[in-house]
């Protein structure tokens, strides 16, 4: 039956069928409904296009494919990042999603699309034997409640001064995005490899997070030095403080500094934990305890052959900020 698979752009009615079938593995609310609601405002999946393989009619596989420009040593390239790839239970093991994954990419291809990621929940080997390559993804996270085993940060001796003479203020992301494009790209954008954060791709940050709070770090002097976003979640254990987004020109100066501000004030509102995506340095090693993400792994493969990945940027990608993960 699988030669009778129709791979196509969902229509309207195929992206809502999309959204009940994932229901089983990323359920949104506790009922589909709820959960197809969610979807339907969510301004992430309204960014996205959407792809089906049919049979008779009936969506059994589908993705989401967005739009996501990279920049590969200075040099902004069209990309892809795929997300949200499923296929009904019933019809796990035929290959469904392999070719639905292999029609987008040609699609893409014929776009002039150079470079593709995707962030995976089911370990590495499938991807990796669809030409993906896993890069290092990393999270850190330190315990902030009373019974923590881990609570003090190290002493910031990386910094040029105290750590707690880095101010941190609340900003107004709608009023600093000029600001914060210019942070993020004299920061991420020195790399390697970076996701490329063009005027559209800002606004489209800004009215995704509007549950995150901008941070502004500020030295002794006034100066900002940069950036974070942070997202709280609450869970049963109390809520966990996210660094979703993070940007500092200077790293080697003042990485330190920002991690023993944001710890500070994590614990003052009551945080029970600190962390999210983390690059394996030497800096966050010092203050959280880094582990390999266990889902939402960083994969990339190019499209084209003028982009070839090599060691340097595939380790670049464990820079990647939660905030882009789709």
């Amino acid at each position: 039956m699988s030669h009778d698979l129709d791979l196509h752009p969902a229509s309207a009615d195929e992206r809502l069928a999309a959204y009940r079938n994932v229901f089983d593995v990323w359920p949104y609310a506790g009922t589909v409904e709820a959960h197809v609601q969610r979807r339907l405002d969510s301004v992430q999946h309204h960014r996205a296009g959407w792809f089906v393989g049919t049979l008779s009619g009936r969506v059994v596989t589908s993705l989401a494919c967005y739009d996501l420009p990279f920049q590969v040593r200075g040099r902004v390239v069209p990309g892809i990042a795929i997300g949200s790839v499923h296929t009904l239970s019933e019809f796990r093991g035929q290959g469904f999603a392999r070719r639905l994954i292999e029609h987008v990419e040609e699609h893409e291809r014929r776009r002039g699309t150079a470079l593709s990621v995707l962030y995976s929940d089911i370990g590495t080997n499938y991807y990796a034997r669809l030409g993906y390559s896993a890069c290092p993804s990393h999270e850190g996270w330190i315990d902030l409640s009373a019974s923590g085993g881990r609570q003090s940060p190290a002493a910031c001796d990386d910094a040029p001064t105290s750590p707690h003479n880095l101010g941190l203020s609340a900003r107004n992301a709608s009023d600093a995005v000029e600001e914060l494009a210019h942070l993020y790209s004299a920061d991420h954008g020195a790399a390697p490899l970076c996701i490329h954060r063009g005027s559209e791709y800002w606004d489209y940050l800004l009215r995704k997070s509007t549950a995150g709070e901008l941070l502004s770090m500020a030295a002794p002097g006034g100066e900002f030095v940069g950036y974070a976003r942070i997202r709280r979640v609450d869970t049963p254990g109390g809520p966990l403080w996210r660094i979703h987004d993070l940007a500092l020109p200077d790293r080697r100066r003042w990485l330190g500094a920002t991690y023993d501000a944001l710890v500070r004030l994590a614990r003052s509102r009551g945080a029970a934990r600190l962390g999210g995506w983390m690059p394996n340095d030497e800096v966050s090693r010092r203050r959280f305890q880094i582990a390999p993400r266990a889902r939402e792994i960083t994969m990339l493969k190019p499209l084209r052959e003028e982009i070839a990945l090599d060691a340097d940027m595939i380790a670049a990608a464990d820079g990647f900020c939660e905030i882009d993960h789709v």
